[in-house]
């Protein structure tokens, strides 16, 4: 099992997702994913376009600065953040993801090498 946490506005359903053994929780801004990150273990966290309270770019600097080595994933859904991307990178995120393009394992298949790469980090003194 994946479990997600999920930061966004609104809690939405992740269609790739379901039926496929991951669990997601869902937080609606930035502070309440820092707080969750700390008092739980999430394989990966996906983080949508806009977020009440801070920036994306600001949260994924946040998260990874945690300690905690936990994946950030970006949901790209509009022009705007996609140019961003470099940015998010430089500030720690892991990989990203666009509904709609690509098959549709994409996202699975991109939270599968979060969770490896999360479980290693773990394992890494």
């Amino acid at each position: 099992m994946i479990k997600v946490l999920y930061v966004g506005g609104k809690e939405v359903s992740i269609p790739e997702l379901q039926g496929k053994n991951v669990h997601v929780d869902y937080v609606q801004n930035g502070m309440i994913a820092l707080s969750a990150v700390q008092t739980s273990d999430f394989d990966a966290v996906i983080i949508e376009d806009e977020l009440p309270l801070m920036t994306p770019n600001r949260l994924i600097k946040e998260l990874t600065q945690t300690g905690v080595g936990m994946p950030v994933i970006g949901l790209i859904r509009s022009d705007e953040r996609r140019k961003g991307l470099l940015d998010d990178y430089e500030a720690g995120l892991f990989s990203y993801f666009e509904p709609g393009l690509g098959d549709g394992d994409q996202l699975l298949n991109t939270l599968r090498s979060a969770k490896q790469f999360h479980d290693f980090k773990k394992e890494s003194p």
